[in-house]
């Protein structure tokens, strides 16, 4: 599971007008892998930073690759590849 911060775009359906100050529609949530039977982390990227509420930032998701039963991040946290069923991105109940 990565819990991640997500862009919306207008055709999502829990799409909301930006925040004053924001560009785009944030909406936290997480990215879960069901049934993980193998999980590589490669080419670990620069440390994480700390974010403006003292979080642990990992950075962006550069790429997502969903295959049938083989994904790929890559970011500045480096590379993740994962066997597992379809991931599911479940979206918090509350903006961030």
């Amino acid at each position: 599971m990565l819990r991640l911060d997500f862009v919306l775009l207008e055709s999502h359906r829990a799409f909301t007008a930006p925040l004053p100050g924001e560009q785009y529609c944030y909406r936290s949530g997480v990215l879960r892998f069901p049934n993980v039977r193998r999980l590589t982390w490669s080419d670990q990227g620069r440390p994480p930073a700390r974010d403006a509420t003292g979080e642990i930032d990992y950075g962006s998701v550069d790429t997502l690759l969903i295959g049938d039963d083989r994904h790929s991040l890559v970011g500045d946290f480096g590379n993740i590849e994962v066997s597992s069923a379809a991931p599911v991105v479940e979206l918090d109940d509350e903006r961030r």
